[in-house]
């Protein structure tokens, strides 16, 4: 069981659905997002500790991380085909986590953004990693939030839960685009 007593979920300054908030209140949940990152993956980084492993920047590390995450997700009582809602905060503290690897691995080309282009955008007033100059991908941006959920939903939903290295394949196909 991955619970924490001390893990405190991240808890976005106002409430609701980001593609329904105004501009001003996505870009305040935005910027308060980004002053929390060192204090998610800290976070990340402790319940992690107390499951046996210890979160640094190597790939091995990472893909303890998505070895972790694989085997201990679990669905909904509620909704069997979502997360927990614990889930989903562990999702958003490691999408922060691995946005802050793709930053550091692609010497700060990479950045984190808030997508405000199109309103019917899967990831409208999001957070997404951004500045990728690979001529193939001048305006591509990335979702790690939502990648990483489609990845736990997957993980519950299968009978059988397979150990892969999606975490690691998404880094990669990230700097590949740099």
């Amino acid at each position: 069981m991955y619970y924490s007593s001390d893990y405190i979920p991240y808890v976005p300054p106002i409430k609701g659905l980001p593609e329904e908030m105004s501009r001003r209140d996505a870009r305040i949940c935005f910027n308060h997002e980004l002053k929390q990152i060192d204090l998610r993956i800290g976070q990340l980084r402790q319940l992690l500790r107390e499951n046996g492993i210890n979160l640094d920047d190597s790939d091995r590390s990472i893909q303890e991380l998505n070895d972790w995450f694989v085997s201990n997700m679990q669905s909904s009582e509620l909704y069997p085909d979502r997360l927990e809602n614990y889930g989903y905060a562990i999702v958003t503290d490691i999408a922060m986590y691995i946005g802050n690897q793709l930053i550091i691995r692609s010497d700060h080309k990479l950045r984190w953004s808030l997508n405000i282009g199109g309103k019917k955008g899967f990831s409208y007033q999001r957070r997404v990693i951004t500045g990728f100059s690979n001529g193939n991908y001048p305006n591509y941006e990335m979702d790690i939030d939502q990648t990483i959920a489609i990845y736990g939903v997957w993980a519950i939903t299968i009978n059988e839960r397979k150990q892969d290295n999606e975490f690691l394949e998404l880094i990669e196909s990230a700097l590949s685009k740099v």
